[in-house]
């Protein structure tokens, strides 16, 4: 087949038409949907495989065009997209679409999806010569009608030469009158569904191939005919003679007289029974696909989670609180906002694992953890810094309300009802101020402020501006006090 690779990366543009090369076909490239439409304005390509986001025209809009301006042939559609939610997929079939490839490309499901095309390309191909021979003999038919009419000393020859015409006819076909009596049924009828003309004469329609549940259909269909409507690509099921279930596209027309007289119907069937198979095939793989896609999604989804996760404490680990960190920090830079870090760090924990070993002690880590997932806002990031060590990122909160929460920590975790003996940590607290430059700065401003707590005693709350004691009632000074002085005025 003569393929039109529309890709604006030359990398995949390349990897593509080598991948069509090897499979015998011949490819033609576009860097964009405007320079595809250019090109099969001037000659003819069945199948475009389309790259779904590119500039100046995108694939879907391409499909679009192409549905719209390319009426005299079938072009064969396949979007080449990472898009994976069904909403992205309806789009694409509305705007004409016929198949999709997942990026990367899969060189087992391109031969796979090449196939499909070439077959309905191929069945396309059969049900427009059939449709256009059908027309041909229409008219034909018509002709030698009005003929029939104009003398009736030609009848007998004229008869002879229409059951010829009608006889050979490469589609299964048969004539009836308004009773839905079958008159004349030609050879490739008697191929398809297997009766022979003298069985079926004098017969009504829904008597030889219509199942007893859709009779009053096919009482339908013949009213409709004989009271002037052309019925074309009707999709229906005919049963063989036997029993086989055969799916058709039935076209069904009225012949007229002289006179314009409705005198009896011709109609014509094209097998579909195949096509529609490779159909039925093609959805149940596509739902197959969305269902993968959605086990990958959530796997995805819970691999996400866990990368971001300490296994132990359940908050979040050191990677996700540095990158966060990184954000926010460029966020209040730009936006002058309140950014505060807690550093705290359970006390004296090497002893307590020593005393009643790593499993209680990698207890005490759970449980601290819970107490500052009970305590903090859902935009704070609690995280586990490391070891015994934990950090805490107070967007929006200043030096004030930044001492508050580390003191409300301190004390639930003072007071937590510890089964083996009490349990307290101490706490370090930066806030951005001016001077910082880089969010190194402020994790540094919270290690120091953390050593000089643990220093003073441990289980109490030192900010990197002031040091506060363990009485949360006590007057914090405001951060624009210099903090040398500040340091000096508490510790004196």
């Amino acid at each position: 087949m003569k393929i039109l690779v529309v890709e604006d990366d030359l990398v995949s543009r390349r990897i593509l038409v080598r991948m069509i090369e090897k499979l015998g076909h011949t490819p033609q490239t576009a860097s964009n949907g405007r320079e595809a439409l250019e090109l099969i304005q001037k000659e003819p390509h069945r199948v475009i495989i389309s790259d779904w986001m590119m500039p100046e025209m995108d694939g879907v809009e391409l499909c679009r065009r192409v549905r719209g301006q390319i009426t005299h042939y079938y072009v064969y559609f396949i979007l080449c997209t990472a898009k994976e939610r069904r909403e992205d997929r309806l789009e694409g079939m509305q705007a004409g679409a016929d198949d999709f490839l997942t990026k990367p490309l899969d060189p087992d499901e391109l031969v796979a999806r090449l196939g499909v095309a070439q077959r309905i390309l191929q069945m396309q191909d059969d049900l427009r010569r059939h449709a256009d021979e059908l027309e041909a003999i229409r008219d034909e038919m018509a002709a030698q009608n009005e003929e029939l009419q104009e003398t009736m000393s030609c009848v007998s020859a004229a008869n002879m030469r229409f059951s010829q015409l009608f006889d050979g006819l490469p589609v299964p076909a048969f004539t009836y009158d308004a009773e839905g009596r079958i008159r004349e049924w030609n050879c490739a009828a008697e191929d398809l569904y297997g009766w022979t003309s003298p069985k079926v004469f004098e017969r009504q329609i829904w008597e030889v191939l219509v199942t007893e549940e859709d009779v009053e259909t096919g009482k339908e269909i013949v009213a409709r005919v004989f009271n002037g409507e052309r019925l074309v690509n009707l999709e229906r099921r005919h049963t063989a003679v036997d029993g086989r279930q055969i799916d058709v596209l039935l076209s069904t027309f009225p012949l007229r007289g002289i006179d314009g007289s409705i005198t009896g119907a011709i109609a014509a069937s094209v097998d579909v029974t195949e096509r529609n198979r490779l159909r039925r095939e093609l959805e149940e793989q596509l739902r197959r696909a969305d269902a993968l896609n959605d086990e990958l999604k959530a796997a995805n989804a819970a691999l996400a989670e866990s990368a971001r996760t300490d296994g132990l404490t359940g908050l979040r680990n050191h990677r996700y609180l540095i990158s966060s960190l990184t954000e926010m920090f460029a966020l209040s830079s730009r936006e002058h906002m309140d950014l505060s870090l807690i550093m705290l760090d359970v006390d004296k924990f090497k002893d307590y694992n020593d005393t009643y070993g790593h499993p209680e002690g990698d207890e005490v880590l759970r449980t601290v953890a819970e107490i500052l997932k009970a305590n903090v806002r859902e935009c704070d990031i609690a995280a586990r810094y490391g070891g015994e060590e934990f950090a805490i990122l107070l967007p929006g909160a200043n030096v004030k309300e930044s001492v508050h929460v580390a003191e409300r920590l301190r004390a639930a975790i003072e007071g937590y009802p510890w089964p083996l003996r009490p349990v307290t940590a101490s706490f370090g607290i930066s806030t951005r101020d001016a001077s910082m430059e880089h969010p190194s700065d402020l994790v540094k401003e919270a290690d120091r402020a953390l050593y000089k707590a643990k220093r003073a005693g441990r289980n109490r709350v030192c900010h990197s501006h002031w040091i506060c004691s363990q009485n949360e009632d006590e007057d914090c000074p405001d951060a624009s006090v210099p903090r040398e002085a500040a340091e000096l005025k508490k510790i004196g």
